[in-house]
């Protein structure tokens, strides 16, 4: 089997094609990726050559076809190649690095959005070591250390609902630059830059009724107090845990290169709100799990 570096710097020649967003369901066969198979002449032989029982050879091909991908259908065969070979390794424990190496290819193809939310929660199961860090769309500069605090301090203060520190913070571009970089772990955002989206939640905050100090006078029994009527005592933008979590998420990358313990049980997926699970990667995909033979320019079940 290759080593895990071999393998990292598959990825990372992948990471340098430009890929748009994909249709869900994959192609039967060859002949709708004709780029691919210019590139790789013997890939149809490869192809029917597949054997289930060896579903490292699956990996290899799909890092090899991404790495050659220039079409939406050579994407849609690596990832049908890359969730057969996810699939099949799980019966293995030895080839847990295998299953994470999948993974990681089908994140690096795919595209901002609900799926690569899925698809990052399913990684925090298999491999819960791999850091957040390696979820940021670009490494910041080892000098951007004191930005990343600022940025984090913006996020605690919109998370608290101090709106004017955030929303003073958030004006600066240096820290919205940032904060770009991190847009992938906070999905939430829904492709909205970051700091917008964060300027957005905290303009309505501190609160209009107590100034945040979540109890406010009665103002019938004036010496009593009272729960604040409009923060219930807990101000903040209003939101699911989910929607908390994902705040806190955001806050932690961006203070640590890699996750704490607790952080990274969190990932940088969505996984917390809705939990997808190993076996459910070929149904994302639209692919018959048992299908994994190539004959005749279709994939068949053995």
């Amino acid at each position: 089997m290759p080593s895990m570096s071999c393998r990292m710097r598959c990825l990372r020649a992948t990471a340098l094609v430009v890929f748009a967003p994909f249709a869900l369901v994959l192609g039967p066969g060859l002949a709708q990726a004709p780029g691919v198979s210019d590139r790789l002449p013997s890939l149809e032989q490869r192809l029917e050559s597949l054997d289930p029982a060896q579903p490292n050879d699956y990996l290899d091909l799909a890092e090899e076809v991404a790495a050659e991908s220039f079409t939406e259908s050579d994407i849609r065969l690596a990832q049908r190649l890359a969730v057969h070979a996810s699939r099949l390794s799980r019966a293995e424990p030895a080839t847990e690095t295998m299953q994470t190496s999948a993974l990681l290819l089908l994140i690096d193809l795919e595209a901002p959005g609900p799926r690569r939310d899925a698809l990052l929660g399913i990684l925090a199961q298999v491999d819960a070591t791999t850091p957040i860090q390696r979820l940021v769309r670009r490494p910041p500069p080892s000098g951007d250390a004191d930005l990343r605090l600022e940025a984090a301090v913006a996020v605690g203060a919109v998370r608290a609902g101090d709106g004017h520190a955030a929303r003073q913070r958030l004006e600066d571009q240096r820290i919205a630059a940032v904060l770009d970089g991190f847009a992938g772990v906070y999905p939430a955002a829904s492709g909205r830059p970051l700091a917008a989206h964060l300027a957005a939640l905290a303009e309505d905050w501190p609160c209009p009724e107590c100034g945040n100090d979540g109890a406010r006078t009665n103002r019938e029994r004036r010496r009593e107090l009272e729960l604040c009527p409009n923060c219930r005592g807990d101000p903040g933008p209003v939101g699911s845990i989910a929607a908390r979590v994902a705040l806190l998420r955001l806050e932690a990358a961006l203070l640590s290169g890699e996750a704490t313990a607790w952080s990274r049980r969190l990932n940088a997926s969505s996984a917390p709100a809705r939990v997808v699970l190993p076996g459910d990667l070929a149904a994302l995909y639209a692919v018959d799990p048992d299908a994994t033979v190539f004959r005749d320019g279709a994939w068949v079940r053995p």
